[in-house]
């Protein structure tokens, strides 16, 4: 794709999807990301998500984790609808964000801190919020 783009085609996102499926290239998730935003399906973006979760860069766990809880809940995101969720699919979605938090992305840590704090929290931990709280750039000011 040319830095220039600004939109993907169909079937430019038919060999993207490939890209993510077989390398789980960041610029191919990206442009497909980008893609589906402007769709009338968003949510066609989750499968590529979670295989971007696999990846070794940050990408995709933030992604996934926003998406399974747009879906749920009529294409709005509220962090606290993970706590509408049951125990299984919320243990799954701090998961993702544990991984994304420990591969530096500073959404899922911002996340993470959040439920960490949140008096009605799900695992709520003062000690691992803090240690977090050190990791946002906002903390580095």
């Amino acid at each position: 794709m040319s830095c220039s783009r600004t939109s993907v085609s169909e079937k430019e996102a038919e060999s993207l999807k490939n890209e993510i499926k077989i390398k789980q290239n960041p610029d191919a998730f990206f442009w497909l990301q980008n893609y589906y935003e402007n769709s009338n399906q968003p949510e066609e973006i989750i499968p590529y998500s979670l295989i971007m979760t696999k990846d070794s860069s940050k990408i995709g766990c933030y992604d996934f984790y926003k998406q399974y809880l747009k879906i749920l809940h009529l294409g709005k995101f509220d962090r606290k609808n993970l706590y509408k969720l049951d125990k299984e699919e919320r243990t799954f979605l701090l998961y993702i964000l544990k991984k994304g938090a420990l591969k530096g992305d500073e959404y899922c840590q911002d996340e993470l801190f959040y439920f960490y704090n949140d008096e009605l929290g799900i695992e709520r931990n003062k000690i691992k919020a803090d240690s977090l709280y050190k990791l946002l750039p906002t903390s580095q000011t």
